[in-house]
């Protein structure tokens, strides 16, 4: 007789959480990492995605900005961009909270895969209101090397007024199919 192979979905599998807050990110235009220490992995060992594995990260923290300054959020696996926000243009807030949320879905494997990125950001702004931008983006992922996530925030502008921190962050595994021998 063969070897036999079952195919059973997984849901909610976690993967990372964070424990302590990350960097604060102000005054500078550099590109900076915010998430924080924690338990778990952010990284995907080469040769282990397969078409259909999808995550999902939550962050959420403390903002503050002027009025009409902006900043970017930018995706990253292994210093590869999977997804930006573009520039997202904030009303004045002042320690106010903020959420992001980003799913990811690997849609091709190999050293030319691909992944399909789709987030959301909001925050308070000091008037009590909400705000926010929607965002997606397909890229290459090179699937054959490890990859290990990271979420960065840069500011348009230098500005002492223009800080972030991110106080939680939780990275889970929403789908993918585990291969039993």
């Amino acid at each position: 007789m063969g070897t036999s192979i079952k195919l059973t979905p997984r849901y909610n599998t976690g993967l990372y959480a964070q424990t302590s807050p990350g960097p604060i990110v102000t005054d500078t235009i550099v590109p900076t990492s915010i998430i924080g220490p924690g338990v778990g992995s952010l990284t995907v060992p080469p040769n282990n995605f397969q078409v259909g594995d999808s995550y999902h990260a939550k962050l959420g923290g403390i903002v503050s900005a002027g009025n009409n300054h902006e900043l970017t959020i930018i995706i990253k696996s292994d210093g590869t961009v999977l997804a930006t926000s573009g520039l997202i243009q904030l009303s004045t807030s002042t320690n106010q909270a903020w959420e992001c949320e980003i799913d990811f879905t690997i849609t091709s494997i190999g050293a030319t895969g691909s992944v399909i990125t789709n987030g959301n950001f909001v925050f308070n702004r000091n008037s009590g209101a909400y705000e926010g931008r929607a965002f997606n983006d397909t890229e290459i992922i090179n699937t054959t090397t490890p990859q290990a996530l990271d979420v960065e925030i840069q500011w348009d502008q230098e500005s002492a007024s223009d800080s972030i921190v991110c106080y939680q962050f939780v990275l889970h595994k929403t789908y993918g199919i585990t291969k039993l021998f």
